[in-house]
């Protein structure tokens, strides 16, 4: 079976660190429905206002216990709103951020990525080099592992 292309060079360091490590995973191996709000949105068709939005959200890598990680380098205003609805659909999913770097989410510097993370109830990480905390992947034995 051919490796998957990643979508960014982060990505390709995480799925480096799992085959290191031996850790199974998939890479982006299916999407699942969620309604995200839409503000300011008038259906085309009927002129009605929308409340809701039907839109996918496919997870960058799933672990062999169904948890998702979300790799992230860049964490936008849209990335948030999307991954709060996502959450939403989906409370009992566990859902952990990997982010590169820990960069405040705006200009105004009041929040840092693992802050908006945490806040929102999502684990959270951040390592340059891909590596992915023993307690995500080996959940029942904590940082036994390293």
């Amino acid at each position: 079976m051919a490796k998957p292309k990643y979508r960014s060079k982060f990505e390709q360091k995480i799925a480096n660190y799992l085959d290191k490590i031996g850790i199974r995973y998939q890479y982006e191996p299916f999407s699942v429905p969620y309604e995200q709000p839409v503000r300011r949105y008038r259906c085309a068709a009927c002129g009605t206002k929308a409340i809701v939005k039907e839109r996918s959200y496919t997870p960058d890598f799933v672990l062999p216990d169904e948890t998702w990680i979300e790799a992230k380098g860049r964490l936008t205003g849209a990335d948030r709103v999307k991954m709060v609805a996502v959450k939403e659909a989906y409370p009992d999913q566990k859902i952990c951020f990997l982010f590169m770097q820990d960069n405040y989410t705006t200009k105004n510097k009041t929040l840092r990525y693992t802050e908006w993370a945490l806040k929102n109830g999502f684990p959270c990480a951040v390592s340059a080099t891909g590596k992915v905390p023993a307690d995500w992947l080996y959940p029942e034995e904590g940082d036994k592992h390293d």
